[in-house]
Formats: C-alpha cells, sequence, structure tokens
C-alpha cells in the first residue's frame, strides 16, 4: 500500500481539517509533511496511521457530544453589568432603526438574545436589580 493510498492528494481536497490530520500524520510516522505519494508505507507505519486515524474519529467524536452539553462559566463580579444594560440598549436601538439592512438585524437580534439568556441566568443568582438595574 502507498501514501497515496491511504490518503488523497490533500491539495485537491483543499480542506484546512484535512490537511492539518495529512501533515500531523506525515511527520508523526514519515518525518515529512510532503510524503512521496509512490512511497510504499510498511505494515507498521500503516498500523500507526490507522491507529492515529481512529484516535482522530475518538476524538472527534467526543467533541462533537461533549460540547453541545458543557457548560461555561463566567464570574458574575467580572461583568458590568450597567454596561452591559447601555450596550444592550444600543444594539436595540440599532436593531429597531429602518435603515438597519436585514442580514446585520438579524445578526444583532441573535447577540440580543444570548445577552438576553446571560442576564436571565445571572438575575437567578444575583437578583433583578443588579443585572436590570433599578
Amino acid at each position: 500500500m502507498k501514501w497515496s493510498d491511504m490518503f488523497q492528494d490533500p491539495d485537491m481536497v483543499g480542506q484546512t481539517d484535512y490537511l492539518a490530520i495529512h501533515d500531523a500524520i506525515a511527520m508523526s510516522v514519515l518525518g515529512t509533511e510532503e510524503p512521496d505519494p509512490d512511497r510504499v508505507l510498511t505494515q507498521k507505519e500503516r498500523r500507526q496511521i490507522q491507529n492515529m486515524l481512529e484516535e482522530f474519529q475518538r476524538v472527534i467524536g467526543e467533541l462533537r457530544g461533549g460540547l453541545a452539553r458543557k457548560a461555561i462559566s463566567i464570574p458574575a463580579d467580572t461583568v458590568d453589568w450597567a454596561l452591559l444594560r447601555k450596550q444592550k440598549a444600543v444594539l436595540v436601538q440599532i436593531i429597531s432603526d429602518r435603515g438597519t439592512k436585514s442580514a446585520p438585524r438579524k445578526a444583532l437580534e441573535g447577540i440580543v438574545e444570548l445577552l438576553d439568556d446571560i442576564q436571565d441566568r445571572a438575575e437567578r443568582v444575583l437578583g433583578k436589580e443588579q443585572v436590570f438595574g433599578p
């Protein structure tokens, strides 16, 4: 089996992730990022490559499954809640302006929804007045 049998020409694929995996495996197993496509791989090299690809698949699967459920936290005392309220108000004003085009408006609406969610969660911990003001 040749290197080109394991990996098609990564330049033809043109995907950054594919290139990163290709280069990492080539460097790790063969000591170069640009192996000869006609190089015949030893049994040991094929096993190493197969094991690395399986490990990539396992890690990617864990990331896909785990990231969707992982929470992040922001220390409440690192947020200037009054400033956040003012910044959110500016975004809401820009969204309501008839001159704001549809695509930017939709993007800003998404940010405001995220801020709403953050504020709602913070209110449960800090109280309404600290998060939303008097």
